[in-house]
């Protein structure tokens, strides 16, 4: 008799934009919410799998994974399966650095996480081998669970990355946008790969890949990443620095025991037009959220139409008195 061969496919789904994209932090299972960019690629994720049959749906258990997994699960009536195999690489003590404190200060430590996962390790992270077997654990569940059945996976750059090196070394593996589709089939002989990081379900506005380009400035980076350095003898004013150049100020303060409000952001003219402001944004965001504050208030002066657009990208929202108003509880937005 002849033996019929089984056989899984798995869409492997990178999470929407999500608010340490945007403002340009590093964070592997730090909690974040998506942003209104990320909301608007879930929906073109959910129309790009409108006609394409899906038996179970998975995602990592992080808020920003599960919002992105509605795309599949409900409009198909199918149950989510949140797991922890699937989170993104837990980077220890470089959870929420700026993409700028580490550009600056551990240069040769970003390079290796961006060019050599393999060998790259920081207190308290998880190292290559640790993240990638739990990850492929994960798959192998899938595997046995889903015989001749199609999955979705929803899951994070990094760690996918990790995973897809470790499978196929020979592939090169660029750079992953947000809500882009990985697809492998495995069979009897194991894993193969047919389509790998294809964003083609986003149009160009949609993409988390093109960034602005920043003016380069004398002794600058000219990287678009900034860090912030909380000034001494001070409770929440901070100096926004590129490289070691002060380029912007955050001064924060409390509205009451709940809320938070921004007092003064700005960016010396040569930094203004370039969309760095959301960066100091984020900064308030991560500080005020992990001290309990359940809101952000900021006044946006009437000749700042940019610093409007770049607060509704994080989910601000005019409240009628002036003010502009962020909700900082990290939980699944729906679509």
């Amino acid at each position: 008799m002849k033996t019929v061969m089984q056989m899984t496919t798995i869409y492997l789904i990178r999470h929407a934009e999500a608010e340490g994209n945007l403002c340009r932090r590093i964070h592997g299972q730090y909690d974040t919410n998506v942003t209104t960019k990320g909301l608007k690629q879930i929906l073109a994720l959910r129309d790009r799998f409108a006609d394409v049959p899906v038996d179970a749906c998975y995602a990592s258990d992080l808020t920003r994974t599960k919002t992105t997994a509605q795309a599949i699960w409900v409009p198909k009536g199918l149950e989510l399966h949140p797991d922890p195999a699937f989170r993104e690489i837990g980077l220890g003590v470089w959870e929420d650095l700026p993409f700028g404190y580490l550009n600056t200060f551990q240069p040769a430590a970003i390079q290796c996480f961006n060019q050599e996962p393999r060998n790259w390790h920081v207190e308290g992270s998880e190292t290559f081998a640790q993240y990638t077997d739990r990850f492929l654990a994960g798959l192998e569940r899938i595997v046995r669970n889903h015989p001749e059945q199609t999955v979705a996976v929803v899951s994070h750059a990094a760690v996918m990355r990790g995973v897809l090196l470790r499978l196929f070394p020979e592939i090169r593996i660029g750079r992953c946008d947000n809500t882009a589709v990985t697809r492998l089939e495995y069979d009897r002989d194991g894993f193969h790969i047919l389509s790998c990081m294809d964003n083609s379900h986003l149009p160009a506005g949609l993409s988390s890949l093109r960034r602005p380009a920043v003016q380069q400035q004398d002794g600058a980076q000219g990287n678009d990443t900034l860090w912030f350095r909380e000034e001494e003898g001070t409770v929440g004013s901070f100096t926004a620095l590129e490289a070691q150049r002060p380029v912007g100020v955050l001064r924060l303060s409390e509205d009451s025991a709940g809320t938070g409000r921004i007092d003064d952001l700005s960016l010396i003219p040569s930094y203004r037009g370039f969309g760095l402001g959301v960066q100091l944004l984020g900064q308030a965001i991560f500080t005020l959220r992990p001290q309990g504050k359940r809101w952000l208030r900021i006044r946006i002066p009437p000749e700042c139409p940019a610093l409007e657009r770049l607060c509704a990208k994080l989910a601000f929202a005019p409240d009628g008195t002036g003010d502009w108003v962020l909700d900082l509880t990290v939980g699944v937005r729906p679509m």
